[in-house]
């Protein structure tokens, strides 16, 4: 169903606004998403979710071009201090971005920043989106490395953190305050990822019909496919390069 909110009788509800926005980000509407969380930063500047999503919002749409937007996303949220922050969801984006500039340049200093960015916010909350990001980029670094001992190093760490990844979903899962949650088909797609980096593909099958019925809309499912493909890429390049990994 299409939500309508009219602004005439709520022109300064910044509730109403990120309602909107987030439907429209939902939708990837990607470009109007920006205008509303602008918006929503002039009646609450500075504020933390909101600069959040406008960076996220702001290098999905790739406007004018990925590059350019990806560093605009970056200047959005220098304003949170990412090095020095213990937010996860700051370090999560700025390892998102990173990991975005790497797919545009394929420049290694791009990937070990992205590394690092999700690593901290793992090692500092255990989140899983910072984590399975992490295995990921653990994962694409061994498929780049030509030594095998440097590659066995950092497929070891993927390994590990999928398997933790694994059980901080399940215990996410059955925990009684589940059901109110509002990121549950976040931390399925996750675990779903965990499994397929381990190659477990039989325990991903078994989550996918979960997956689809508690999504909410187009964004969500889309970047849980394009990320399984890159997985299952990286998984290959890793076999090529080393057969006896992976």
């Amino acid at each position: 169903m299409t939500v309508q909110i009219n602004y005439s009788e709520h022109p300064d509800s910044l509730s109403a606004l990120i309602a909107h926005a987030e439907i429209l980000k939902n939708r990837k509407d990607f470009v109007r998403a920006r205008e509303v969380f602008e918006r929503a930063i002039e009646l609450n500047p500075g504020d933390t979710f909101l600069l959040q999503r406008l960076a996220l919002v702001t290098y999905k749409s790739q406007l004018p071009d990925p590059l350019d937007a990806l560093q605009k996303s970056l200047k959005i949220l220098s304003v949170l201090d990412p090095a020095k922050s213990s937010d996860p969801e700051t370090l999560g984006l700025s390892g998102s971005i990173y990991k975005k500039l790497y797919e545009e340049t394929k420049d290694e200093a791009f990937l070990d920043k992205a590394i690092w960015f999700y690593d901290r916010g793992f090692s500092l909350t255990k989140n899983h989106y910072n984590g399975i990001n992490l295995a990921f980029l653990c994962l694409v670094k061994a498929a780049n490395e030509e030594k095998k001992t440097a590659a066995s190093t950092y497929y070891t760490r993927s390994v590990f953190i999928n398997e933790s990844i694994i059980s901080i979903c399940i215990n996410l899962i059955i925990a009684p305050d589940f059901k109110v949650r509002n990121d549950k088909e976040y931390i399925y797609e996750t675990l779903a990822q965990a499994y397929l980096g381990l190659g477990q593909n039989h325990e991903v099958i078994k989550l996918i019909p979960t997956i689809n019925e508690i999504s909410k809309g187009h964004f969500d499912l889309d970047v849980f496919h394009e990320q399984n493909s890159k997985i299952i890429d990286a998984l290959v390049k890793l076999k090529k390069m080393h057969p006896d990994l992976g």
